[in-house]
């Protein structure tokens, strides 16, 4: 509660509070530790059932209708009172040592056996789990967290709360995706990352970069400076495959008029109804108020990455609403939320090889 209440303005403390008032109607059951503060207040008019244990104050058992001359004046350790009938209740230990080591050995071999048991159960019977997410992660590893992804799909990155392996869907989440981040957040490496899934599955890739970068090595790679017939034509050939990826790197760096940043532009609207994509990385700052351009087109599919977001101002690129706890601070590379159709939710991008 102290750590939460202030943060998002109370939102997860309100959500669990939720949980706590409607949850019995759907089959949940909650049970918690906590000092005498939960005696009082909201959280206690949610709390039928109560076990107090030693307490500084022994008036406080009076909260459970316990009258202050019948609390006993030694309480042994696990000794209690619980509020269904004022039952006076000792703690079962989990083995005969009452040590805390012990107690807690046993409790983690519960834990080891309950593992083992759920090892063999298929995933949707297993317990829940909110698994933390990687500080980094390869391809073959994240391949081997179970997902499939969709013939139209590209790997993008791990999340959930059972993690597992997250992409985009040209015919879901596209034609347009953007991925965007200050410098060093890991938009080259969530580029690369699509543009050799796609390769390895067979797309034609095409890679337009204005300065170098690691990409060129990932498809037919194009500058502003190339030739313009080339370029119109290798963009072209694009449309005529079952599935595509056209990859440009800064985009900021291309400009908003001209006739490259116009061709990007018609490449995104030709891909309407088609299982091909069109990824364009920058800096949040130069892509979100920006109001024409090839920008503007990718927009309109609400997907891609937001790498690092300093601000809640920041997904208004994808024309989300953040909360507070989504940006600011620093955040390791890759770090960030993957929006898909205007949803989103926290990755960390898989690193590819």
């Amino acid at each position: 509660m102290s750590a939460f209440e202030n943060v998002d303005s109370g939102r997860l403390v309100d959500n669990w509070m939720q949980i706590l008032q409607e949850g019995t109607g759907v089959g949940l059951k909650v049970v918690l530790s906590a000092d005498r503060s939960a005696l009082v207040g909201r959280l206690s008019t949610l709390i039928d059932d109560k076990l107090l244990l030693k307490l500084a104050d022994p008036a406080d058992f009076g909260t459970i209708g316990l009258p202050l001359k019948q609390v006993p004046d030694n309480l042994v350790p696990g000794r209690g009172f619980r509020s269904d009938g004022i039952r006076e209740t000792q703690v079962a230990l989990l083995v005969t040592d009452p040590a805390g080591s012990a107690q807690v050995a046993a409790l983690h071999q519960l834990g080891r056996s309950a593992t083992d048991r759920a090892g063999e159960l298929p995933p949707q019977l297993r317990p829940f789990r909110v698994d933390p997410l990687p500080t980094r992660i390869i391809l073959d590893e994240a391949t081997r967290l179970g997902a499939r992804m969709a013939p139209a799909e590209l790997p993008i990155g791990v999340g959930g709360d059972t993690l597992e392996l997250l992409g985009l869907d040209a015919v879901e989440h596209g034609p347009g995706v953007l991925i965007a981040g200050p410098r060093r957040s890991g938009r080259s490496t969530a580029l690369r990352l699509l543009a050799e899934a796609a390769t390895e599955r067979g797309w034609p890739v095409v890679v337009i970069t204005p300065r170098q970068s690691p990409l060129r090595e990932s498809g037919a790679f194009f500058t502003p400076d190339s030739d313009r017939d080339e370029v119109t034509a290798a963009v072209a050939a694009l449309r005529e495959a079952e599935h595509s990826l056209l990859v440009v790197d800064d985009l900021e760096l291309l400009g908003l008029d001209g006739w490259l940043p116009d061709l990007i532009a018609n490449h995104v609207t030709e891909l309407r109804d088609q299982a091909s994509l069109v990824v364009a990385g920058g800096s949040i700052e130069d892509l979100v108020g920006v109001y024409r351009g090839p920008a503007v087109a990718l927009k309109k599919s609400r997907s891609g990455l937001l790498l690092s977001p300093q601000s809640q101002n920041d997904g208004d690129l994808f024309n989300v609403r953040l909360p507070r706890s989504a940006a600011g601070g620093p955040m390791l590379p890759g770090r960030g939320l993957l929006v898909r159709s205007g949803q989103f939710q926290g990755v960390q991008v898989v690193w590819p090889g």
